[in-house]
């Protein structure tokens, strides 16, 4: 008997190790979507790096915090791109006429799109920015453009600005300067020979942005263009989430970064929407170009 009733007093207490365990792993992970959620909803969606009385003060630089927000990013993942964020300021300012994350502060915006073209979300955008009368800027790799030039040719042809946005879509800072060179050629040839003009505007992969792509970009004539809003389309994948990105957070010369690619559907979905209430509240929508008053092409 005193066998069995210590046999049953361990069974008793292993199950009460478990139901204890399965109580802290389910509220560990409760916490961490909290966290997560808390995170997300925290960050303000109007301030500026510098106060209004700053940005109207001659010769104050006016650059804007990137603003966008995702509840699918991990809290580390999240915690990188807030650091990449506050980091990334620092070019603009070194770099004022080679570097942007917005334009001036006047009631303008740009949409841009990257990683395109492909041969069913990029034809959508281009469709909906024709019937809505909006130019867009579109940063093509140069692989897609090989496979997909009769695109790029209706996106440039539609009034669309065709950026270089390199050719293979790797990390730049892992490269040398001439190997950074010898893929925007070769991309900027792609482009070429597609629409007969060389891009002038640029946009590393991952906004993976340093002083030695600055160098090259310098050197090659390039404007290297960044993102003042982040749709984060390709971790949300939700229309009403990419909607809320740009909407919640739009503010004068916004330059607001999305996606051409097979997975990005529902920013296809969510551009109409966009575009009719940055109209409705008086936003002029134009290309990059025109809102930065920098050229094109080479």
């Amino acid at each position: 008997m005193k066998l069995k009733t210590f046999v049953m007093y361990i069974c008793i207490l292993f199950l009460l190790v478990g139901c204890n365990q399965n109580k802290f792993n389910s509220q560990s992970q409760s916490e961490t979507n909290e966290q997560i959620s808390h995170q997300v909803q925290s960050i303000p969606t109007h301030d500026h790096v510098y106060s209004p009385s700053d940005i109207d003060t001659p010769g104050t630089p006016y650059i804007l915090p990137i603003k966008g927000a995702s509840p699918k990013l991990t809290p580390s993942a999240w915690q990188r791109m807030l650091q990449w964020r506050r980091d990334i300021l620092a070019f603009p300012k070194r770099y004022p006429n080679d570097v942007f994350v917005n334009g001036p502060n006047k009631k303008m915006v740009a949409l841009t799109f990257d990683d395109g073209p492909d041969h069913m979300i990029t034809p959508k955008i281009i469709a909906t920015l024709k019937k809505e009368n909006i130019k867009g800027t579109f940063f093509f790799i140069g692989e897609k453009v090989q496979k997909y030039p009769e695109i790029v040719k209706s996106a440039y042809n539609n009034g669309n600005i065709i950026a270089n946005h390199s050719f293979y879509h790797d990390v730049f800072s892992k490269k040398t300067e001439t190997e950074i060179n010898q893929d925007l050629e070769k991309n900027s040839e792609a482009i070429r020979q597609v629409i007969g003009k060389s891009p002038a505007l640029l946009r590393p992969p991952f906004g993976k942005t340093d002083d030695k792509l600055v160098k090259v970009a310098q050197k090659d004539h390039y404007k290297i263009i960044l993102w003042s809003i982040d749709t984060l389309d390709w971790s949300n994948r939700e229309q009403s989430v990419i909607q809320q990105n740009v909407l919640d957070n739009v503010r004068n010369g916004d330059i607001i970064l999305m996606h051409t690619d097979e997975y990005t559907i529902e920013t296809a979905k969510a551009v109409p929407t966009i575009i009719d209430e940055l109209k409705r509240r008086g936003f002029q929508i134009v290309d990059v170009a025109t809102l930065l008053n920098t050229s094109s092409y080479k």
